[in-house]
């Protein structure tokens, strides 16, 4: 038997003040993301959907900090820094998707992640 996956709806999830993500993590698991990215600890009480969003958070942040990822300026999104030096009117390179693991697709301007 098959299994069907569907494809989840991406969403703007606030990380924090001036702070945002696009992503297809439900958003009942978006405390979750920004508690990761904020630096709490793990809850021992979480499920295995809200730890994998609190792993995702704790990778932004680290990214941000490792300078990977930028702050946009013009929509304040967490983007890759490859992205920021892209204009509109280019399309984006294939080679350039990062992977990550997990079941949820992690989408970042416009470009899917996962």
């Amino acid at each position: 038997m098959l299994k069907t996956i569907n494809q989840q709806e991406s969403t703007v999830a606030d990380l924090a003040e001036g702070v945002k993500v696009n992503t297809s993590i439900p958003s009942a698991h978006h405390a979750a993301l920004r508690c990761g990215f904020a630096g709490y600890p793990l809850n021992p009480r979480w499920n295995g959907q809200k730890v994998y969003a609190w792993n995702i958070g704790r990778q932004l942040k680290q990214g941000l900090f490792t300078g990977e990822m930028v702050i946009r300026a013009k929509d304040s999104m967490l983007v890759p820094a490859w992205e920021q030096n892209l204009t509109c009117n280019t399309e984006p390179n294939p080679k350039a998707v990062l992977r990550l693991w997990g079941g949820y697709q992690l989408k970042i301007g416009g470009f899917r992640l996962g």
